[in-house]
């Protein structure tokens, strides 16, 4: 699922050499947000800042991203929250220092950051990676959140199979080629064809997890040092989520990966093995669902058929306007 497809096309970006982007580049990132930082747990970590009044609302990213994949999407949501992103230690602009990346000092560092900007109770909206934040959050401070937003994040992988499941469903799916990873400007392309609804937060993401140039341009080298990676999803695959023990109300997302979509584009040799492959998928996903209505009683789960997991930007207006309604109403 690109759930776990889009950590190893993370991955494949690390290893990549570096060339430098031509400095004429004029591109600007347009979005209405104050960029800040915050020391706590011992690491500066990046914020982005969208304004707007009531009750705060917390973007956390998806592995491999920083706050920016939110940029577009955020300003939507100013009209009735408090809207700001954070970004994760070994990301973007945050600092990457060698440890820190287990589940319980990652939560730590969110649990310092509204601290810090004494916010008292906050709406979680997470994505991919973050699922994992999120459900750890919640459990061990119930009093600080008022929702929970899974954006196709509310699942579990630390069950028997998994793996062998997603990597199947992951040969399904395109990788960028040794031509398409040359520099930073075939590599963006090849993201930009490959991911539906490109637009500029993909853009400032991209940008910001890509080593910033002495000539005054980017390279097409990941910024995350390969270790952060490898520990990151080591603890992600073992993490259980105790689901049971969540409190708050919990919207959740789930895309359909567009399965279908990836056996119809394989070629008629492979196409038999692409169905089986892709019934395991849906199979898996299916499954998690199922136990995640069985025990997250007080959850709303909207499927999103035909959708990447970049569900937030593929269908963006559809998420916004299911989140506000959920958001506003009371519970």
């Amino acid at each position: 699922m690109r759930i776990h497809l889009f950590v190893f096309w993370q991955f494949t970006l690390l290893a990549l050499p570096v060339f430098a982007q031509a400095t004429n580049d004029t591109w600007t990132d347009q979005s209405p947000h104050k960029e800040a930082f915050v020391r706590v747990n011992g690491t500066s970590l990046e914020y982005l800042d969208w304004g707007g009044s009531g009750i705060p609302l917390l973007f956390l990213a998806g592995l491999g991203n920083t706050a920016h994949i939110f940029d577009d999407m955020a300003p939507k949501l100013t009209n009735h929250f408090h809207v700001l992103g954070l970004t994760r230690r070994g990301y973007g602009k945050s600092d990457r220092p060698e440890t820190g990346y287990d589940t319980g000092t990652l939560v730590e560092d969110i649990h310092q950051f509204l601290d810090a900007l004494k916010i008292k109770r906050v709406i979680l909206v997470g994505h991919s990676f973050a699922g994992m934040e999120l459900s750890r959050f919640a459990v061990l401070y119930p009093d600080r959140v008022d929702k929970l937003v899974y954006l196709d994040c509310a699942y579990s992988y630390d069950q028997p199979g998994t793996m062998e499941v997603l990597s199947q469903v992951d040969s399904l799916t395109p990788h960028p080629s040794t031509t398409d990873r040359a520099n930073f400007s075939s590599l963006r392309q090849w993201f930009k064809n490959n991911r539906p609804g490109w637009n500029d937060a993909c853009e400032s993401d991209f940008r910001n997890t890509r080593v910033f140039t002495t000539s005054g341009g980017y390279s097409g080298h990941g910024s995350t040092p390969d270790v952060v990676e490898d520990t990151l999803v080591k603890g992600f695959m073992e993490f259980h989520p105790e689901y049971v023990k969540l409190t708050a109300p919990v919207l959740a997302f789930y895309a359909d990966h567009q399965l279908e979509k990836l056996v119809a584009q394989a070629d008629d040799a492979s196409r038999k093995k692409a169905a089986e492959i892709a019934k395991s998928g849906r199979d898996w996903q299916r499954n998690q669902i199922e136990r995640f209505k069985q025990e997250v009683k007080n959850s709303q789960i909207l499927e999103l058929p035909d959708t990447d997991h970049f569900c937030f930007i593929q269908r963006q207006d559809e998420v916004v306007r299911q989140m506000q309604s959920f958001l506003n109403k009371q519970h």
